[in-house]
């Protein structure tokens, strides 16, 4: 697994709609979605995964939730944000190139293209992980609902709300 995934957790559950009406209600819910979305891109296309949420706790925290070492969700100290956490991770990186950046904030999206790393919005990840689940759908075969929609419910079916354009 050459190529590398980093995802603004809370900053991405904003920026995707149906993630963010969910937040309202259950922010352990959107999550937990977040993070299965994320796995659905790890398990397809053999990324490292790695989700990182601002935390609480006074030390770095690190979960590998679905017991892969090339899964992981991270939450940063209380003393640092998650945009912390993705920077030094970006610094310490050998190949700036194989990592893209999950994230609609601006400053860390310049970060990752001065590494020369690649970044995406929530639509792009969204689309990324629509693609990933059409490709698992049709090798194994159509009628399974993705776990991460699955524990959504309906709202996942709502309609896209359009942006507004400045």
């Amino acid at each position: 697994m050459d190529k590398h995934l980093l995802i603004d957790g809370y900053n991405m559950i904003h920026g995707i709609p149906t993630l963010s009406r969910v937040l309202e209600e259950s922010p352990d819910a959107a999550c937990d979605s977040l993070v299965q979305m994320a796995r659905t891109i790890h398990d397809e296309d053999g990324l490292r995964v790695t989700v990182v949420f601002d935390g609480r706790e006074k030390r770095i925290q690190v979960e590998n939730p679905c017991n892969r070492p090339t899964f992981s969700v991270i939450y940063a100290p209380r003393q640092l944000s998650a945009d912390g956490v993705i920077e030094q991770l970006l610094a310490k990186t050998r190949v700036p190139e194989s990592v893209t950046v999950a994230s609609r904030d601006n400053m860390i999206r310049e970060a990752a293209a001065a590494r020369g790393s690649f970044s995406i919005d929530g639509r792009g990840f969204e689309d990324w992980v629509g693609r990933c689940e059409r490709r698992t759908s049709s090798r194994l075969g159509a009628g399974k609902t993705p776990k991460w929609k699955s524990s959504l419910g309906d709202q996942w079916k709502m309609p896209r709300v359009p942006e507004e354009s400045s």
